[in-house]
């Protein structure tokens, strides 16, 4: 990716950080004097590239993994500021991300019971419930809305089966909240680098392994 593609990216991470909204390509055109053309090139090379997604037919951002730049049932408080996460595995990453103490609230995809766990000096504090995946690794992509909706936090295991059974949604795997934390950190604590890439498969693999996620359902083709 060009230069002004990895600056574009970095902005855009500093102002959800900051302000927890993500700017228009006007607001990154003023910002890093570049044409308003060039930033919204550089939101689809980005999303292109995985590391963006544009709502459908507009320029504008939706989400850069893992905040989310719509309200969601995964709310995440740190430094006094609220931030909106994509799923109950990318509430774990907004955390990862800010390196800072926080707390992750939503409410249990069956019962609708309140559930807030905390992250206190890179520790997870609390590690009841299970993050539910229904949809198998290979396939996020293909409809990375649906993904994200079908990620969810449970209080208890058998909470999943209920929901499923009830929604009609294939049961996928769970994860743990430790697994998920140690995940979370591999996977997003190094993106506000100016030289992070996205892993490939290889490297993809590795973490995914180091985190206890191997078998079919997480094999990335």
């Amino acid at each position: 990716m060009s230069g002004l593609v990895h600056d574009i990216r970095l902005y855009i991470y500093d102002q959800l950080i900051e302000t927890a909204s993500a700017p228009s390509a006007a607001d990154v055109a003023a910002a890093l004097s570049c044409s308003v053309a060039d930033a919204e090139a550089a939101f689809r090379a980005l999303a292109d590239a995985r590391l963006l997604v544009l709502r459908p037919g507009s320029p504008q951002i939706w989400m850069a993994m893992p905040f989310s730049n719509v309200q969601t049932p995964f709310t995440v408080i740190s430094g006094g500021r609220a931030y909106y996460a994509n799923c109950a595995s990318d509430a774990f990453g907004v955390a990862a991300v800010l390196r800072a103490d926080a707390r992750i609230f939503t409410t249990c995809a069956d019962c609708g019971g309140a559930l807030e766990r905390k992250i206190a000096r890179g520790v997870l504090t609390e590690t009841r419930g299970v993050v539910h995946f229904s949809v198998p690794m290979r396939h996020w992509w293909d409809d990375i809305g649906r993904t994200c909706a079908t990620t969810l936090l449970f209080g208890h295991e058998d909470h999943v089966d209920r929901w499923c059974a009830r929604s009609h949604t294939p049961r996928g795997e769970t994860v743990s909240l430790e697994q998920m934390w140690t995940l979370a950190r591999q996977w997003y604590e190094h993106r506000l680098e100016r030289d992070w890439e996205r892993p490939d498969a290889q490297v993809a693999a590795a973490v995914l392994a180091e985190a206890g996620l191997t078998g079919p359902f997480w094999a990335l083709d």
